[in-house]
């Protein structure tokens, strides 16, 4: 893909349809990552305020994936 193209999706998202890959590739990025021993934390983004509080590090309803050995919070 060019610099300057837009990327493609075979066949038509619906509204409720998530054309990103869904909830088990966004498990399986977070794991690839948490392997080079970043914390990572799926929140819902359209739930107000979510995403900020957990950029703050506050408590926040979501999934963490942390890397092998540490203990989750």
């Amino acid at each position: 893909m060019k610099a300057n193209e837009k990327p493609r999706f075979e066949g038509a998202a619906g509204a409720g349809d998530d054309v990103t890959g869904g909830m088990a590739a966004k498990v399986r990025a977070a794991q690839a990552i948490a392997l080079g021993g970043a914390r990572v934390r799926i929140v819902n983004g359209l739930e107000p305020g979510r995403v900020l509080k957990a950029l703050r590090g506050e408590p926040v309803e979501g999934t963490e994936v942390v890397p092998p050995g540490v203990v989750a919070r």
